[in-house]
């Protein structure tokens, strides 16, 4: 999340071939790195990896970042949540077609498990940041009203959408991810076993012991949003998506879902919300580049393979598995927005040539024509553009606390989980929020305060190493 004007993906349909954004040099590694870890603005590389067949090809840090250093997820963390879910769902804990309110008693509505997966809930969750984003609800379960009461209290105390039903649309939307977790905790009735689960059903299977996943105020891990890992091990997690769910020859994602991970989802076929991508082929909290037929869409990346599956997150994440090139690309950033995102497109393209004239393998994409490559074209480019809404006089009452809390929340993780220094946090904080508030760091309770003047405060505190930070106040 992050404060500023609302961001809302347009496509341009224009149809003439452009040149790229960037000058090309003539050896295709400067080229990659120019759009990688280049000057445009608000742009901030913190690692970029390329494998394939299981071999680190391209291998790069920046800004103090390292091969041991964590870094937040933000919506990446979907995917390892859906699949955690999924593995709850083949241990027989609860169905795929149960009905929300059988896990959720304060949920009033149809929607089922699966519609949470494929985020066509119904229930009217905001995932916009108009203006200061103090009326959207992530900004609002993350920071303002979830930490008070629970972040699963929140989205079931929002209403539900009266124009469509559970099912028939596609709206994407953090407060669906949540529920998921919610619903695992429910299911498993042991907050022990809960709290344990994602290492002994995931990370420790694919030896990432290192993984820290954060909780909400109510002990729910927040499978939106708060997954910290290294690049490597973002990449491992990649590479077990490129072997259709295996590590080490163990089926990790059961095979029912690693299916209906590659296929694109009812609702967004057939009805893509206004305020959500209207050309993302989502599928169960993962995105595919699969073409949307029968909205004669084809696949949204052409320089990417068709079985490509996306796993993508605010300020630039990016972890691309294809099982058929048995490639994985990773890039991790902490940049100013979602300044990167217009410029995806170059970047696959890069990379192709990269590949291909820098380490003679070819790569296959969906858009390919007589095996060629397709060229960076401005009706494949999404484009960023501020949103018309307005954000109300009597939020803006909220902004400080908003800041705070944020500032407090994300200090805390950047300097208990992260490990940065505090100059390198305040830079990376700098790219989320206009003004810094005033901190305090209790370095013997790991207690980060955050306050613009002493009457009002938030405060996080660092449980250990596998659940990071919270707000507590």
């Amino acid at each position: 999340m992050y404060i500023g004007t609302k961001i809302r993906r347009i496509l341009i349909i224009v149809g003439a071939v452009v040149f790229s954004h960037f000058t090309y040099a003539s050896n295709p590694k400067e080229s990659l790195e120019q759009i990688v870890f280049g000057e445009t603005q608000g742009i901030h590389t913190d690692a970029f990896l390329i494998l394939k067949d299981g071999k680190v090809l391209y291998e790069r840090y920046g800004r103090g970042y390292g091969p041991n250093s964590k870094h937040l997820s933000w919506s990446m963390g979907k995917t390892i949540g859906g699949i955690m879910a999924a593995q709850a769902i083949e241990a027989h804990k609860f169905g795929l077609n149960d009905s929300l309110g059988k896990w959720l008693p304060k949920y009033n509505g149809t929607a089922t498990i699966l519609d949470l997966f494929q985020m066509s809930s119904g229930i009217q969750f905001k995932e916009e940041y108009s203006g200061i984003p103090v009326d959207s609800d992530a900004t609002r379960m993350l920071y303002l009203d979830g930490p008070k009461s629970g972040f699963a209290n929140y989205i079931t105390s929002l209403p539900n959408r009266s124009e469509v039903r559970p099912g028939d649309h596609f709206y994407y939307s953090s407060g669906d991810a949540h529920l998921l977790m919610e619903v695992l905790k429910n299911s498993l009735n042991d907050k022990k076993i809960y709290d344990a689960y994602p290492w002994t059903n995931f990370f420790d299977r694919l030896d990432i012991k290192e993984a820290t996943f954060e909780q909400d105020s109510k002990g729910t891990f927040v499978g939106s949003s708060y997954v910290y890992m290294t690049a490597l091990q973002y990449a491992r997690i990649g590479q077990m998506l490129t072997d259709h769910g295996k590590w080490n020859n163990e089926q990790i994602i059961p095979s029912w879902y690693f299916k209906k991970m590659t296929e694109v989802a009812p609702g967004v076929i057939n009805n893509p919300l206004p305020g959500t991508s209207q050309t993302r082929a989502y599928s169960m909290q993962t995105t595919t580049n699969k073409p949307i037929t029968k909205r004669n869409l084809p696949s949204e990346y052409p320089n990417l393979p068709e079985d490509a599956l996306l796993m993508i997150g605010h300020q630039g994440q990016l972890v691309i598995a294809s099982p058929s090139e048995k490639l994985v690309i990773v890039r991790l950033a902490t940049d100013k927005g979602d300044p990167f995102n217009p410029h995806r497109q170059e970047l696959f393209s890069a990379i192709r040539v990269f590949l291909d004239q820098g380490m003679g393998i070819k790569i296959h994409g969906a858009g390919d024509t007589n095996g060629r490559a397709t060229p960076v074209n401005l009706n494949q480019v999404v484009i960023q553009t501020k949103s018309e809404n307005k954000t109300k006089m009597t939020d803006y009452l909220k902004v400080h606390e908003l800041i705070r809390a944020l500032y407090a929340k994300e200090l805390c993780t950047c300097i208990f989980v992260v490990e940065r220094n505090l100059a390198d946090c305040k830079d990376d904080l700098k790219q989320s929020l206009p003004i810094l508030p005033f901190s305090s760091i209790d370095e013997k309770k790991k207690i980060v305060t955050a306050t613009f003047t002493e009457l009002t405060h938030s405060k996080a505190i660092y449980s250990g190493s596998r659940l990071g930070c919270s707000l507590i106040k």
